[in-house]
């Protein structure tokens, strides 16, 4: 068989039942009845949402009616897909609303469009999380001690923020625990912190977590509470935010001092790295990015297994200034 020519033919990945079809093409395929295969006296089609009916009669006097997608208690199919694909994509209604009229093509209506979503989708997806919640719940449970991470994210930029949702994840897994929204008003003081205090005390309280690590950004908030609430805890800052905090320090020092500030992506970088390869070793992590301080004195070898930060006590101490070369400690 010769391929067409053009560009090849690239095989979908995903299945596909649905097309999209000109009106125009579609007329020409009902030219003939198709029960006795006369022709046909009149056709007309007529919409409802993006389903197309197809009214005709032959010379015989058959009256059909052609449906461009299966239906089920008057629901058809296709509307159907069209609201819950629309909701699950993330695409507001008027966008999509939109988009069909450019390229002029029928649509549902925004009261069908909610309809099917309030009756159908959102059930699924309700029914679908808490059953989804209550397995992650149960496997940690019998997880033993867990290290979990949290942060919020608010509905608008700045301080006009009214929605606050916090989500806790399983640091180990990459999979959410679980979430909660609060509004503005709800609860005095900060909505980060609030909320994040909530969802502690579900997991930890309701559902009994073995919780030992909580990694959270530097938020001066929670770190307060997480002293006063949950003490058993050992709260811990993300190295993202610990190398934006060290990369800010370093910039406003850079203003004094304009030799820092071309040293600032080296030693952020250099954060980073001491992060990645002391394999969660507090002491080798010290270690690791100290040694920076031997690499501004062009000093770049030296013994591995010798402690480095042991010898930084004779730095810098009180106004002393920093000496030319620091003194190797004999193994």
């Amino acid at each position: 068989m010769k391929q067409p020519r053009g560009r090849p033919v690239v095989k979908k990945t995903y299945p596909i039942s649905w097309a999209i079809i000109s009106l125009q093409q579609l007329y020409l395929l009902f030219q003939f009845c198709l029960d006795c295969g006369s022709r046909l006296t009149s056709r007309a089609a007529r919409f409802s949402g993006a389903t197309i009916f197809m009214d005709y009669i032959c010379c015989f006097g058959h009256k059909r009616t052609w449906c461009s997608s299966p239906s089920y208690h008057r629901y058809t199919h296709i509307n159907s897909l069209l609201s819950f694909s629309t909701t699950l994509c993330g695409i507001r209604f008027s966008s999509m609303k939109h988009l069909m009229q450019l390229c002029e093509m029928p649509f549902i209506s925004k009261t069908v469009f909610n309809g099917h979503r309030k009756k159908w989708l959102f059930p699924v997806i309700y029914k679908m999380y808490n059953d989804e919640k209550l397995s992650i719940m149960s496997k940690l449970k019998f997880a033993g001690k867990l290290s979990i991470s949290g942060d919020a994210q608010y509905d608008s930029p700045g301080f006009s923020a009214k929605m606050c949702t916090y989500t806790i994840m399983n640091s180990e897994t990459n999979e959410i625990i679980d979430f909660i929204v609060i509004q503005k008003g709800q609860y005095e003081g900060e909505l980060e912190k609030q909320a994040c205090q909530l969802l502690l005390e579900i997991l930890i309280r309701e559902h009994e977590l073995d919780v030992e690590i909580f990694v959270t950004d530097r938020h001066t908030g929670i770190g307060a509470m997480m002293r006063e609430n949950f003490p058993a805890v050992y709260h811990a800052f993300d190295a993202w935010h610990m190398a934006k905090s060290l990369q800010k320090k370093l910039t406003a020092c850079a203003k004094k001092h304009p030799k820092v500030g071309s040293w600032t992506q080296m030693l952020v970088r250099h954060f980073w790295w001491s992060c990645r390869e002391c394999k969660g070793n507090v002491d080798l992590l010290i270690e690791m990015f100290h040694s920076c301080l031997f690499h501004i004195l062009d000093i770049h070898n030296w013994g591995r297994r010798r402690k480095i930060h042991s010898q930084f006590g004779e730095l810098r101490v009180g106004s002393r200034p920093y000496p030319t070369r620091p003194v190797l400690m004999k193994q």
